[in-house]
């Protein structure tokens, strides 16, 4: 869960064939590699700050996660609405 950086920009921008750059993308090759059956659910926006993601937090619980990992910070000079 987070913003931008999470949502994979600008990482997802690099030109390649399906690779995902972000955060979410290095944590499911990481799992695969390691043979850990696992989804990574990417819950992100750009722009969103603590209040709207604070927001996502119930829908996030829904799926029954083992785990939720939480970034944010870069955007809560900015105001949102």
């Amino acid at each position: 869960m987070g913003e931008s950086t999470i949502a994979g920009f600008p990482f997802n921008e690099v030109p390649g064939p399906g690779l995902k750059m972000s955060p979410p993308g290095w944590l499911d090759l990481i799992l695969a590699a390691r043979g850990e059956p696992a989804e990574v659910v990417t819950l992100a926006a750009p722009g969103i700050d603590s209040r709207e993601l604070s927001d996502l937090f119930p829908h996030a619980l829904a799926l029954s996660p083992a785990a939720v990992i939480v970034t944010l910070g870069h955007n809560e000079y900015l105001q949102s609405g």
